[in-house]
């Protein structure tokens, strides 16, 4: 595993660029504040609603000159099967109507994508999974699960009760031989500890992730402090493991709305999230259990 001093882990940027300039700006001034590199992780799913040239290729280009791995959508769109469609593999509870636009909106991107051969064959050689180290702690960063890239077993509705452990956590962990799992996928973030274990998942970094919201979530883990006042977070070890919001401007929900106008499968499935935020409340993220 890499050694490093601070991460940003960015799952489920979406083709938000906005989001990803507001992320590149906070990196710039927590490396200029602390003399200290801070690198930029993109665990999956970095690319869904820029599905235009331009769009497609700025996102692209600056996630693939950091540190990247693939979700289920670069993963489809590297190597595309018949009847995956997006690839997400949704539980049993998420409506047709979802898979459906999910589908119609990978159709879109693998067709603006055909243009980026070069951009795509890089897409397909990004790994599943990347070990950090930060401190003592030992770090996987991946996409789903460890079982899968679309594994839904690192939802919060597959955690155990907060202060509880469950068999295939405690395996994973120790299986892995890491303290933490940080992930994302499944769109809603949380943190919950297990002793010394977390599971950070940062839900999604391009799209509001609670009620009334308007920002997005990326993971921060680090030896220092962050200078962003943290949404929820924990420490262990001397080691810092925060929630950190993501601000766009209204230029992005316009910009969303122009190429997806309404009756296109990314407004039906989502305009409601971009404009509203969830139904997900922000005091329900944070599932931290002190033994003290």
């Amino acid at each position: 595993s890499t050694h490093m001093d601070t991460i940003y882990v960015i799952g489920g940027l979406y083709g938000n660029f906005e989001a990803l300039k507001d992320i590149v700006k906070k990196k710039n001034i927590e490396e200029d504040r602390t003399g200290k590199k801070v690198s930029l992780i993109f665990n999956g799913d970095f690319n869904w609603f820029n599905s235009d040239s331009e769009s497609f290729e700025f996102i692209n280009n600056i996630v693939l000159n950091n540190l990247a791995i693939q979700g289920n959508v670069e993963a489809e769109l590297s190597n595309p099967s018949e009847n995956a469609g997006c690839g997400c593999a949704y539980p049993d509870y998420v409506t047709d109507d979802v898979v459906v636009n999910s589908n119609l909106i990978m159709d879109k991107m693998k067709e603006c994508s055909k243009d980026f051969p070069e951009i795509n064959m890089k897409l397909g050689l990004l790994s599943k999974f990347k070990k950090i180290k930060i401190g003592k702690l030992n770090i996987l960063i991946l996409h789903g699960d460890v079982e899968s890239i679309a594994g839904w077993k690192l939802s919060i509705d597959s955690m155990p009760d907060i202060g509880r452990q469950s068999e295939i956590l405690s395996n994973w962990f120790e299986s892995t031989g890491v303290d933490v799992f940080s992930c994302s996928h499944t769109c809603t973030p949380f943190i919950q500890n297990f002793n010394k274990n977390i599971v950070i998942n940062n839900g999604t970094a391009g799209m509001p992730n609670f009620k009334n919201s308007q920002f997005g979530v990326i993971t921060r883990i680090s030896r220092c402090k962050s200078f962003i006042t943290p949404l929820y977070g924990t420490s262990v070890d001397d080691v810092f493991i925060d929630a950190i919001p993501v601000e766009w401007g209204a230029e992005w929900n316009s910009w969303f709305e122009k190429q997806w106008p309404k009756g296109s499968p990314a407004w039906n499935a989502y305009i409601e999230r971009i404009k509203n935020g969830t139904e997900f409340e922000l005091e329900k993220a944070s599932r931290i259990h002190n033994n003290k």
